[in-house]
């Protein structure tokens, strides 16, 4: 259309590296900032749990907040319930070592602040 950017970007298994969380929130919002047609762009992350701190907290979706917020978007969990399993939000995914772990989706939004 001429007018640059796009009005939904997807993403799946791009936060597992916390030291480029940064990076990923400012090319996100340089996106979405680039479509003005729409309202609201947003874009859909697809994030696996892999590793929880000693506190129990998934450090990489932490961290990758943290990221976010500093540039002005925030983190929204998509809720949904999967009909073949019991567990809402979250899709239990079997990995190489068939130990299972949890896929959530989220949407990135620019921050309504």
């Amino acid at each position: 259309d001429g007018g640059g950017g796009c009005g939904l970007i997807i993403a799946s298994d791009v936060t597992y590296v916390s030291k480029f969380h940064n990076d990923l929130a400012m090319v996100i919002r340089k996106i979405l900032q680039m479509q003005t047609k729409l309202s609201s762009p947003s874009c859909l992350i697809a994030h696996q749990q892999r590793v929880l701190n000693l506190r129990g907290v998934d450090h990489q979706l932490e961290s990758f907040m943290k990221s976010l917020d500093k540039v002005g978007l925030e983190l929204r969990d998509i809720d949904f319930v999967d009909e073949d399993n019991d567990n809402d939000k979250q899709y239990p995914f079997a990995g190489d070592k068939e130990v299972e772990h949890s896929v959530k989706l989220f949407e990135i939004c620019v921050n309504a602040q």
